[in-house]
């Protein structure tokens, strides 16, 4: 992998009529979370909040997409969901502007627009259990990154890299990017280096613990 625009943040965000604002408000009531499956981040983020944190969660699962799972929460059939900022600022802004959410906690690069909001590493306070769901929630730090062959020659690498790089600080791709709410916040190469190498440097006991949340079925 190479580079990505920026990272992504995980959220789970709960509708206004629950009454739930914080993290610590589901842990004193259930609350009903929609999910597209097993497999994916919608239903193991939850969970593991579940198993971590001492919320009470109750995960449906069945939703086809992300659409269906956002007019399930304003029809009523559920009352929270696992979503990414950059997605809710793209495609729900007036679920933000018109405080029709609360988010209750987030994980992956902290965001000072975030600054208010609980992160996934304050809230998870055992330490294992916190370097597991860094695993979990890896991708967040990864974003979508730019891959190339092992096998491409190094100058065309740098070619690209530099070009990227460039592309990056184009007025008119800020411009742009701003204007439909995409943060341009790019992971370097070393960076993403580093977290990849980070995760193969946990344990494998808590490793093992993390790959449980993909196997689940």
């Amino acid at each position: 992998m190479d580079r990505t625009v920026a990272p992504t943040n995980d959220t789970l965000i709960v509708w206004h009529t629950t009454g739930v604002k914080r993290l610590e408000d589901a842990q004193k009531r259930e609350v009903v979370v929609g999910s597209i499956g097993a497999s994916g981040i919608t239903y193991m983020y939850p969970k593991m909040l579940s198993d971590m944190t001492g919320v009470k969660l109750r995960i449906i699962t069945g939703y086809t997409g992300g659409g269906a799972l956002n007019l399930a929460m304003e029809r009523g059939e559920v009352e929270a969901r696992t979503n990414s900022w950059n997605g809710l600022r793209t495609s729900n802004p007036d679920w933000l502007r018109d405080g029709k959410i609360s988010m209750l906690v987030y994980s992956g690069r902290r965001q000072k627009d975030l600054a208010h909001i609980a992160h996934l590493d304050d809230v998870v306070t055992n330490p294992d259990d916190r370097r597991v769901a860094r695993i979990v929630t890896n991708g967040s730090d990864l974003g979508h990154p730019f891959a190339m062959a092992a096998e491409v020659p190094m100058e065309r690498v740098t070619s690209l890299r530099n070009a990227f790089a460039e592309m990056l600080g184009d007025p008119t791709f800020v411009k742009d990017a701003t204007a439909l709410n995409i943060d341009v916040d790019p992971v370097t190469h070393d960076e993403m280096k580093q977290i990849i190498d980070d995760l193969f440097a946990t344990p494998e006991a808590l490793r093992a613990k993390a790959r449980a949340y993909f196997e689940q079925k």
